[in-house]
């Protein structure tokens, strides 16, 4: 019993880690630092902080739809019918996203307090490293060789349609280009990295 609570602290912990590092990188003030940085947004017409709001209130669910005028106040829908279908597939990943947190930090807390009153907690939590060792190696890897290949494996494997395939001067292409996704996977990758380096020094500095 003891062996599967270490297990299942780990992963559970490691799981919560990953997914606050891509819950950081999907928010407003993120999205807003990234204007004018890629070359496709001197092609937007519309207002970009206004855009960007919206689709972050969309994935993080404080909208129900995303429908919404090029400029506050409009009568036009910015987004194509194309772009609109598959936001609503990649909703649907952000809402499984906030499930499995929730299912770990109860996972994390049980496990937690069985090993917190056998003082095996921070020494569990030394061993961190080896649920995502391989995960963030893999990923890392395939990001230096070609991003291009990991970004469409990425989507391939994630849904079950080609909907994510639009055109160039789609709006969601526009202003969120290959590179944005590049760099943005890179951060995560580090944010997963210091993380978990935090989670397992911290550990060592209170299991000695």
């Amino acid at each position: 019993m003891k062996m599967l609570m270490k297990v299942l602290l780990n992963i559970s912990a490691s799981i919560i880690l990953i997914l606050l590092s891509v819950q950081i990188i999907s928010t407003t003030p993120y999205m807003l630092v990234q204007e004018g940085l890629y070359e496709s947004h001197e092609d937007i017409t519309w207002d970009y902080d206004y855009a960007v709001t919206q689709t972050m209130r969309y994935l993080n669910a404080f909208e129900d739809d995303l429908v919404f005028p090029s400029f506050e106040g409009g009568d036009d829908v910015l987004m194509t019918d194309r772009g609109l279908a598959h936001m609503e597939d990649v909703r649907v990943l952000y809402d499984n996203g906030r499930i499995i947190m929730a299912f770990s930090i109860v996972i994390a807390a049980v496990s937690g307090i069985y090993l917190w009153d056998r003082k095996e907690f921070w020494q569990t939590l030394k061993r961190i490293w080896i649920f995502p060792t391989v995960f963030v190696g893999v990923v890392t890897l395939a990001m230096v060789i070609n991003f291009s290949w990991a970004f469409t494996m990425f989507h391939l494997l994630l849904f079950s349609n080609d909907l994510w395939i639009l055109s160039g001067t789609d709006p969601l292409i526009v202003m969120l280009p290959e590179t944005f996704f590049f760099i943005t996977a890179s951060i995560i990758v580090i944010l997963i990295v210091g993380f978990h380096t935090g989670v397992m020094l911290l550990a060592r500095k209170k299991s000695t």
